[in-house]
């Protein structure tokens, strides 16, 4: 469990103080069993106050970037493993996860992305607009015209611990995990 909070991730790496455009939330119980709500999915706030995976298409929902989900030991756990007790589910006592606010001014990075599309990897260029899943994972956006954007592909960087030069806005964190860089947005879609 600990490693995991270090394979699913959010973080925003440029942008304004964090403090007023974050969210504190409960996650919604079964989206947090059915393991769609790690950190780096968007979420959006249900209509019960918990946090729930992508939008229940509903393009109207404020999209939310999860930086601590199920997989951070202290957001959830099961209480006991083994002889040892940890730390229980925040989302059943009241307390909640954290998830930057989409309209926020903020360059970010996550784990949370689709690499592939039917086999084939998906390439990410500059100013390509993104889109979500029904779990929360983002994706390119096909039709931007008619799709839930909740961001733009800016480019990857590692200020903290160069790793190689990135050529698109994929590449490497300081885990060595894949990750996505784009800026965050909201656009609504009224129908």
């Amino acid at each position: 469990m600990v490693m995991q909070q270090y394979v699913n991730f959010c973080e925003p790496i440029r942008g304004g103080f964090a403090g007023p455009l974050i969210k504190i939330r409960p996650l919604n119980k079964t989206d947090a069993e059915a393991g769609k709500l790690v950190s780096g999915r968007v979420v959006t706030l249900h209509t019960d106050g918990t946090l729930v995976a992508g939008n229940r298409n509903d393009k109207k929902r404020m999209p939310l970037f999860l930086i601590t989900g199920t997989n951070v030991p202290s957001v959830w756990s099961s209480g006991k493993l083994g002889d040892l007790y940890r730390w229980v589910p925040m989302g059943h006592t009241g307390e909640g996860a954290i998830a930057l606010v989409a309209t926020g001014g903020y360059e970010i990075q996550t784990t949370e992305y689709q690499k592939t599309s039917g086999g084939s990897p998906i390439e990410y260029l500059p100013n390509d607009p993104l889109t979500v899943d029904g779990n929360g994972v983002i994706t390119k956006s096909t039709s931007p015209a008619t799709d839930w954007v909740v961001g733009v592909c800016s480019w990857h960087e590692n200020p903290e611990n160069i790793m190689g030069e990135a050529t698109a806005p994929t590449g490497l964190n300081a885990n060595r995990l894949e990750t996505l860089t784009f800026w965050s947005v909201f656009r609504p879609i009224y129908s």
